[in-house]
């Protein structure tokens, strides 16, 4: 079964939307790099549905960047 990834405040996909700016890539280039689809990264990226673990993590490879889960309960 996979996991999709719940968040708050801005999202997985603004940070997604965020980093790609940031990069200079086109969005045919992360998908590509990153293995998927473009129309699997535009969904990511414009928070039509929460992206799966493995796929956020594949387009944040392409930046440079890990997904950290971090158990907020723990203490």
């Amino acid at each position: 079964m996979k996991t999709t990834i719940e968040t708050e405040a801005s999202g997985i996909s603004q940070i997604l939307k965020t980093l790609r700016d940031l990069s200079g890539l086109k969005a045919r280039e992360v998908a590509e790099k990153a293995g998927i689809s473009k129309n699997t990264l535009s969904n990511a990226e414009n928070g039509k549905g929460s992206p799966y673990f493995d796929t956020a993590e594949k387009i944040l490879e392409v930046y440079g960047k890990k997904l950290k889960v971090v158990d907020i309960d723990a203490k």
